[in-house]
């Protein structure tokens, strides 16, 4: 294995962890609004929760988009392209 093709892998790989722990953050956020629905009779303490959850996933969303940037550059890099 050449030093391209190892810094494509570890570029891939790095990107896979970050999806893992993007998707673990999904997971918590889910668990939150769980939690609050059960939890909290205030309306408006539930629209706080739900404003806060949006934000995370936004920003989750950037996120993703930045990571797919990075494989499209590096997959498309690797193709000659």
């Amino acid at each position: 294995m050449n030093i391209n093709e190892q810094s494509v892998n570890s570029i891939i790989d790095s990107v896979a962890e970050e999806q893992k722990s993007l998707s673990k953050i999904i997971e918590a956020e889910s668990l939150k609004i769980k939690s609050a629905i059960e939890m909290c009779p205030d309306c408006k303490e539930l629209i706080c929760i739900n404003k806060s959850v949006e934000s995370m996933i936004d920003s989750i969303i950037n996120l993703e988009v930045i990571l797919q940037g990075k494989l499209k550059i590096v997959l498309n890099k690797n193709c000659g392209d």
